[in-house]
Protein backbone atom coordinates (compact mmCIF):
# COMPACT_ATOMS: atom_id res chain seq x y z
CA UNK A 1 0.00 0.00 0.00
CA UNK A 2 1.28 3.47 -0.90
CA UNK A 3 2.36 5.66 2.07
CA UNK A 4 -0.56 7.79 3.24
CA UNK A 5 -3.13 5.57 1.48
CA UNK A 6 -6.31 4.69 3.33
CA UNK A 7 -6.87 1.03 4.11
CA UNK A 8 -10.53 0.59 3.20
CA UNK A 9 -10.65 -2.56 5.29
CA UNK A 10 -10.30 -0.43 8.43
CA UNK A 11 -11.74 2.90 7.22
CA UNK A 12 -15.16 3.68 8.60
CA UNK A 13 -18.03 5.35 6.82
CA UNK A 14 -17.86 8.08 9.48
CA UNK A 15 -14.65 9.30 7.86
CA UNK A 16 -16.76 10.35 4.85
CA UNK A 17 -19.57 12.48 6.33
CA UNK A 18 -20.28 14.64 3.27
CA UNK A 19 -22.81 12.95 0.99
CA UNK A 20 -23.18 13.99 -2.64
CA UNK A 21 -25.69 12.45 -5.05
CA UNK A 22 -24.32 12.95 -8.54
CA UNK A 23 -26.33 15.11 -10.89
CA UNK A 24 -26.05 15.23 -14.66
CA UNK A 25 -24.09 18.49 -14.48
CA UNK A 26 -21.57 16.85 -12.10
CA UNK A 27 -20.87 14.36 -14.88
CA UNK A 28 -20.97 16.68 -17.90
CA UNK A 29 -19.08 19.74 -16.65
CA UNK A 30 -15.60 19.96 -15.22
CA UNK A 31 -16.79 20.86 -11.74
CA UNK A 32 -18.39 19.04 -8.85
CA UNK A 33 -20.52 21.16 -6.53
CA UNK A 34 -20.32 19.97 -2.92
CA UNK A 35 -23.19 20.36 -0.45
CA UNK A 36 -22.65 23.73 1.24
CA UNK A 37 -23.70 23.02 4.82
CA UNK A 38 -21.96 19.67 5.04
CA UNK A 39 -18.79 21.16 3.51
CA UNK A 40 -18.81 24.00 6.03
CA UNK A 41 -19.26 21.53 8.87
CA UNK A 42 -17.04 18.60 7.85
CA UNK A 43 -14.44 19.90 5.38
CA UNK A 44 -13.58 23.59 5.76
CA UNK A 45 -12.91 23.55 9.56
CA UNK A 46 -10.41 20.69 9.16
CA UNK A 47 -8.34 22.35 6.45
CA UNK A 48 -4.96 23.83 7.25
CA UNK A 49 -5.34 27.50 8.30
CA UNK A 50 -3.54 28.86 5.21
CA UNK A 51 -5.56 26.70 2.87
CA UNK A 52 -8.77 27.74 4.57
CA UNK A 53 -7.76 31.41 4.40
CA UNK A 54 -7.08 31.21 0.66
CA UNK A 55 -10.40 29.47 0.07
CA UNK A 56 -12.68 31.60 2.19
CA UNK A 57 -11.72 34.94 0.69
CA UNK A 58 -14.57 35.89 -1.63
CA UNK A 59 -14.20 34.14 -4.96
CA UNK A 60 -10.80 32.70 -4.10
CA UNK A 61 -9.42 29.35 -5.11
CA UNK A 62 -6.99 26.96 -3.61
CA UNK A 63 -5.32 23.83 -4.87
CA UNK A 64 -6.21 20.68 -2.99
CA UNK A 65 -5.41 17.03 -3.27
CA UNK A 66 -8.40 14.81 -3.96
CA UNK A 67 -8.03 11.09 -3.29
CA UNK A 68 -10.19 8.31 -4.71
CA UNK A 69 -9.67 5.87 -1.86
CA UNK A 70 -11.11 2.84 -3.64
CA UNK A 71 -8.75 3.23 -6.62
CA UNK A 72 -5.95 4.70 -4.51
CA UNK A 73 -5.54 7.57 -6.99
CA UNK A 74 -4.70 11.13 -6.09
CA UNK A 75 -5.54 14.23 -8.11
CA UNK A 76 -4.30 17.80 -7.78
CA UNK A 77 -7.46 19.86 -8.32
CA UNK A 78 -8.80 23.29 -7.44
CA UNK A 79 -11.46 24.10 -4.89
CA UNK A 80 -13.45 27.30 -5.30
CA UNK A 81 -15.69 29.17 -2.88
CA UNK A 82 -18.30 31.35 -4.55
CA UNK A 83 -20.70 32.72 -1.96
CA UNK A 84 -20.19 29.65 0.21
CA UNK A 85 -20.88 27.37 -2.73
CA UNK A 86 -17.92 25.00 -2.80
CA UNK A 87 -16.88 23.43 -6.08
CA UNK A 88 -14.07 21.14 -7.11
CA UNK A 89 -12.78 22.32 -10.49
CA UNK A 90 -11.20 19.95 -13.05
CA UNK A 91 -13.42 17.12 -11.75
CA UNK A 92 -13.31 15.71 -15.30
CA UNK A 93 -9.88 14.21 -14.44
CA UNK A 94 -11.61 11.99 -11.88
CA UNK A 95 -14.36 11.09 -14.33
CA UNK A 96 -11.79 9.78 -16.82
CA UNK A 97 -10.87 7.02 -14.37
CA UNK A 98 -14.33 6.23 -13.03
CA UNK A 99 -17.56 4.94 -14.52
CA UNK A 100 -19.86 7.17 -12.47
CA UNK A 101 -23.56 7.60 -13.21
CA UNK A 102 -26.22 10.14 -12.38
CA UNK A 103 -27.88 9.28 -9.07
CA UNK A 104 -24.85 7.50 -7.61
CA UNK A 105 -23.78 8.63 -4.17
CA UNK A 106 -20.27 9.76 -3.32
CA UNK A 107 -19.07 10.27 0.23
CA UNK A 108 -16.36 12.80 1.05
CA UNK A 109 -14.19 13.46 4.05
CA UNK A 110 -11.24 15.72 4.81
CA UNK A 111 -8.32 14.05 6.54
CA UNK A 112 -4.54 13.91 6.11
CA UNK A 113 -4.83 17.37 4.47
CA UNK A 114 -6.68 15.89 1.50
CA UNK A 115 -10.26 15.56 0.29
CA UNK A 116 -10.94 11.82 0.22
CA UNK A 117 -13.93 10.19 -1.42
CA UNK A 118 -15.53 6.82 -1.96
CA UNK A 119 -18.49 5.65 -4.01
CA UNK A 120 -21.25 4.63 -1.61
CA UNK A 121 -22.10 1.20 -3.00
CA UNK A 122 -24.26 0.35 0.01
CA UNK A 123 -27.20 2.30 -1.40
CA UNK A 124 -26.89 0.47 -4.72
CA UNK A 125 -26.69 -2.87 -2.89
CA UNK A 126 -29.80 -1.96 -0.87
CA UNK A 127 -31.65 -1.22 -4.11
CA UNK A 128 -30.47 -4.52 -5.64
CA UNK A 129 -31.53 -6.43 -2.53
CA UNK A 130 -34.95 -4.75 -2.56
CA UNK A 131 -35.35 -5.46 -6.27
CA UNK A 132 -34.30 -9.08 -5.63
CA UNK A 133 -36.90 -9.44 -2.87
CA UNK A 134 -39.61 -8.11 -5.18
CA UNK A 135 -38.53 -10.53 -7.91
CA UNK A 136 -38.53 -13.45 -5.43
CA UNK A 137 -42.01 -12.49 -4.21
CA UNK A 138 -43.22 -12.30 -7.80
CA UNK A 139 -41.66 -15.72 -8.57
CA UNK A 140 -43.23 -17.25 -5.46
CA UNK A 141 -46.60 -15.80 -6.39
CA UNK A 142 -46.21 -17.05 -9.94
CA UNK A 143 -45.30 -20.56 -8.74
CA UNK A 144 -48.29 -20.62 -6.39
CA UNK A 145 -50.61 -19.30 -9.10
CA UNK A 146 -49.30 -21.94 -11.51
CA UNK A 147 -49.91 -24.73 -8.96
CA UNK A 148 -53.50 -23.60 -8.40
CA UNK A 149 -53.97 -23.40 -12.17
CA UNK A 150 -52.51 -26.91 -12.63
CA UNK A 151 -54.80 -28.32 -9.92
CA UNK A 152 -57.77 -26.77 -11.73
CA UNK A 153 -56.69 -28.48 -14.97
CA UNK A 154 -56.24 -31.81 -13.16
CA UNK A 155 -52.48 -31.86 -13.81
CA UNK A 156 -51.64 -31.94 -10.10
CA UNK A 157 -53.76 -33.89 -7.68
CA UNK A 158 -54.99 -31.78 -4.80
CA UNK A 159 -53.70 -32.94 -1.41
CA UNK A 160 -55.96 -35.60 0.14
CA UNK A 161 -57.35 -35.07 3.59
CA UNK A 162 -56.37 -37.59 6.22
CA UNK A 163 -59.03 -39.78 7.64
CA UNK A 164 -60.08 -39.26 11.23
CA UNK A 165 -58.59 -42.64 12.16
CA UNK A 166 -55.18 -41.65 10.78
CA UNK A 167 -55.23 -38.46 12.82
CA UNK A 168 -56.15 -40.44 15.96
CA UNK A 169 -53.25 -42.84 15.35
CA UNK A 170 -55.48 -45.84 14.60
CA UNK A 171 -55.85 -47.54 11.29
CA UNK A 172 -58.49 -49.66 9.62
CA UNK A 173 -58.10 -53.49 9.36
CA UNK A 174 -57.52 -53.10 5.59
CA UNK A 175 -54.55 -50.71 6.21
CA UNK A 176 -53.10 -53.14 8.78
CA UNK A 177 -53.29 -56.00 6.21
CA UNK A 178 -51.63 -53.83 3.55
CA UNK A 179 -48.82 -53.01 5.95
CA UNK A 180 -48.17 -56.74 6.60
CA UNK A 181 -48.46 -57.82 2.93
CA UNK A 182 -46.30 -54.97 1.60
CA UNK A 183 -42.80 -56.39 0.88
Amino acid sequence: MRPGAIDLNVATIDQYPVIKVLSRSDLTTSQLVLPRRASEEHIIPYMDAQLRERLTREGRRTHIRVVDDALNQEYYLTMVDRDHRYSVISWSHVLQNRDLREGQTLRFGWFNEKLHFIVDNQQEEDVKIEEGKKADDKDRKSEGDQEVEDIGKGIIEPPKKKMKEDMAGTSSPQQQTEAVVDP
